[in-house]
């Protein structure tokens, strides 16, 4: 559920563009397990290269990405992004009445990862 300082795009976003009913969650599904290097375990930032699928609005795709991580207190801190083209996956153009909406979007996360 996206929160803005909008509550009418919240509604637009919410209902017509991302349908949080029928499809209430994003998933990204790893393809392999990423290794922490020495260097990594010692605290420093790394760069992986990593893909798997990732399905949003009910469509799954193969996708690659940069994920750029650290290690801080024993939790691993992963943070990406990927463009998205909206048509891509099935999202409706975001454009309403005067306020027109470029075809793609960037999905920004940072996932954090405790024992």
């Amino acid at each position: 559920t996206l929160k803005s300082d909008s509550s009418r795009r919240d509604r637009q976003v919410n209902t017509r563009i991302l349908d949080t009913v029928n499809f209430p969650t994003a998933k990204f599904v790893l393809k392999t397990p990423i290794a922490l290097t020495p260097e990594a375990l010692a605290g420093s930032d790394f760069n992986v290269d990593t893909s798997g699928t990732l399905t949003l609005r009910g469509v799954t795709k193969d996708i690659e990405l940069t994920l750029k991580a650290r290690l801080v207190d024993n939790v691993i801190e992963v943070n990406g992004s990927i463009e998205i083209v909206f048509t891509d996956w099935s999202i409706p153009d975001p454009s309403i009445s005067s306020i027109i909406v470029v075809d793609r979007g960037l999905l920004e996360f940072l996932l954090r990862f405790t024992r």
